[in-house]
């Protein structure tokens, strides 16, 4: 603070199970505080106590509205906004930014076996890999069912390659004994990777092309990662 501003009221606004805030007042000398009624100062601090609260409910129905009420990933349309986002700057900057398609092996067995609240487990238990899996630039999404996806900004279709098959590992060496699973129960994904502008130029097309590059990994066996191959013919340049 200023050294001239040698009075201080501390102003209380929140308090509660969302914390606690306040604001300072600082003044030059003690008249500049006598000018203004306490009657005042508790009804300015009532509006500013409104607005923060206006504004914390706008921001949680915003989280809400783009995120997965199960795994608590971004929901597929906040990963389609973002998407479009980055194949635009992908273009506009040339450089690559892949998508990876994953979607849980057997996934229907856990549910017939174990029950659908174990099958809701296993899909936390997978969300919460992938999520420490990927870096601060990433998206991680639920795509719809067993399905999640990621989108990697800046990263050549190796380097996705090379972080699905990590995610792959993990979840393949992992127990998951405190879902309710028995423990020679294994988790194991497919995964699916396209490119841009390598392989296509929309999100569709991407999500496209990685969808028939995970079908590719589910028919030579499943727990593999298979990356979109264009012939030299197609090959977007």
């Amino acid at each position: 603070l200023p050294h001239t501003m040698t009075h201080q009221i501390v102003l209380p606004l929140l308090a509660g199970d969302n914390g606690s805030m306040a604001l300072l007042a600082t003044a030059t000398t003690d008249e500049n505080f006598a000018a203004v009624s306490d009657e005042a100062l508790r009804a300015w601090c009532s509006h500013v106590h409104a607005a923060l609260q206006n504004a914390r409910k706008y921001d949680s129905i915003r989280r809400q509205a783009v995120t997965d009420h199960l795994t608590r990933l971004y929901n597929r349309r906040y990963f389609m906004q973002r998407a479009s986002e980055e194949v635009e700057h992908s273009l506009a900057t040339q450089t690559p930014m892949s998508v990876v398609l994953l979607d849980i092996d057997h996934f229907k067995r856990f549910n017939d076996t174990y029950g659908h609240a174990i099958g809701d487990r296993v899909l936390q238990a997978v969300a919460a890999i992938l999520q420490q899996a990927v870096r601060t630039t990433d998206v991680c999404a639920r795509h719809g069912g067993e399905e999640f996806t990621l989108l990697l900004p800046g990263t050549p279709g190796d380097n996705a390659v090379f972080m699905a098959n990590r995610v792959k590992r993990v979840l393949a060496e992992a127990r998951f004994t405190e879902l309710g699973l028995p423990d020679d129960a294994s988790i194991t994904i497919s995964a699916g990777v396209a490119t841009c502008p390598r392989d296509a130029t929309g999100i569709e097309d991407l999500l496209d092309l990685a969808d028939r590059a995970l079908y590719r990994a589910k028919e030579e066996g499943r727990n593999c990662v298979r990356q979109h191959e264009p012939s030299p013919a197609c090959v977007v340049s």
